[in-house]
């Protein structure tokens, strides 16, 4: 996991209008079969030579939620550990249950004998990753790296799954590997108006090393 990585993200790019920068992180566990990507965090309208911090807290928290978006109160998730969805006198518990079989993957199993539910994985109290109608008997895995992906793309919300390919992601976002980084700026350039107008781009600057 990320450990307190601060960033400050300033606006510098060429483009008149203010911009809206999303932020995400892929969920890497093995056979990981949902590739949907949550926008973690939305920067909205952020003006020219205007900044915003995020901080990327080195905790992560988990709930789980019924068809009807119901939740179960979040609880605190380690790497390396088994969390399971039971029944206890006729009360459905989220818990941590020992060890899992990876040592950097949070693994959630559901040991109920009916009923689905969604696993929804938190930092810094927003929506990270989700994995939608875990069936009972089933066992899903997280993982996420040093890695934090930014791009600028209009009309999305905090929370919501990223509706574009991963050709366009590819294109419009980048990634940044954070490891050992403690705060750091990170720079929207590019942009522009007609055919002189540029692809947006960050750079990471003014690193501050653990």
């Amino acid at each position: 996991m990320i450990v307190g990585t601060q960033l400050k993200v300033i606006n510098l790019c060429d483009s008149p209008r203010p911009q809206n920068i999303i932020f995400f992180q892929k969920n890497c566990a093995r056979g990981n079969i949902d590739n949907s990507i949550i926008a973690w965090h939305v920067i909205n309208q952020l003006s020219y030579d205007h900044y915003c911090e995020i901080n990327l807290s080195n905790k992560l928290f988990a709930s789980v939620s019924d068809y009807y978006g119901n939740h179960k109160p979040q609880i605190k998730l380690r790497p390396g550990y088994l969390y399971k969805i039971t029944e206890d006198t006729s009360q459905t518990r989220f818990i941590e249950s020992g060890l899992g079989t990876h040592p950097l993957e949070i693994q959630v199993e559901n040991a109920l004998n009916q009923g689905a539910y969604d696993i929804n994985i938190f930092r810094n109290d927003k929506l990270l990753s989700r994995y939608s109608s875990l069936i009972p008997r089933e066992k899903t895995s997280f993982q996420f790296k040093y890695i934090l992906w930014a791009g600028v793309l209009p009309k999305v919300k905090e929370g919501e799954v990223i509706l574009i390919s991963e050709k366009e992601i590819d294109t419009i976002f980048q990634q940044f590997y954070l490891i050992g980084i403690k705060k750091a700026e990170l720079i929207l350039v590019g942009g522009g108006v007609g055919p002189e107008s540029k692809p947006f781009t960050f750079h990471l600057t003014n690193v501050e090393q653990f």
